[in-house]
């Protein structure tokens, strides 16, 4: 869980380095949303096994409308005209599902759980490193 100590740590520096009105805000809004969402007040915010289940899903859903277009731009590039704006558009959505027709082929309509498993720690460590604009706002 690399991508997780990595988002305990920036969040951790984050309330160290913000004055006390702030960082009591940020508890009791990470205690808040827990006990709305999870029915128990946890002001740590949320444990490795929420976070894993929140950004899979995350994942997953992306996975299904890779699919989607896939699907979709097969079956619909042979009805569309010749226009050059349309060739280009029809260009892009050919790449993109090559790009996902060869990921699913390449592991059998499936995604390969090394892969999935990569995906979902790379949009951790991603979403460990960025801020929300409101808060920022708000305690500046």
């Amino acid at each position: 869980p690399l991508a997780y100590q990595a988002r305990v740590a920036a969040k951790k520096y984050a309330r160290e380095r913000s004055r006390l009105p702030g960082r009591i805000g940020s508890m009791l809004y990470d205690g808040y949303r827990q006990w709305r969402r999870y029915g128990k007040w946890d002001n740590s915010g949320m444990s490795w096994d929420q976070v894993w289940a929140k950004y899979e899903d995350q994942v997953l859903g992306e996975v299904m409308e890779e699919m989607m277009l896939a699907s979709s731009s097969s079956s619909s590039s042979s009805s569309r005209g010749v226009s050059d704006v349309e060739v280009e558009e029809e260009e892009e959505d050919v790449e993109l599902a090559t790009t996902a027709a060869t990921l699913f082929n390449n592991y059998g309509n499936d995604l390969d759980d090394e892969e999935l498993t990569a995906r979902i720690c790379l949009r951790i460590l991603e979403r460990s490193v960025t801020t929300n604009e409101m808060v920022d706002k708000l305690f500046r």
